[in-house]
């Protein structure tokens, strides 16, 4: 499976506002991840594409 940090995640989404990506977060649109020994949140490529398709 293949992760992206906020600002790729942002950048295939074609958003330039970490609101907005909070925002897909909170309404269950996108989950992030943590990798281990890191606080950085990481997203799921294949939920971003969804995104993209209208799901």
């Amino acid at each position: 499976m293949e992760y992206v940090n906020s600002k790729e995640a942002m950048r295939m989404l074609s958003i330039k506002s970490t609101t907005t990506l909070m925002k897909y977060e909170s309404e269950g649109k996108i989950k992030p991840t943590r990798i281990l020994g890191s606080n950085r949140k990481r997203y799921k490529v294949v939920d971003l594409q969804k995104i993209l398709k209208g799901y």
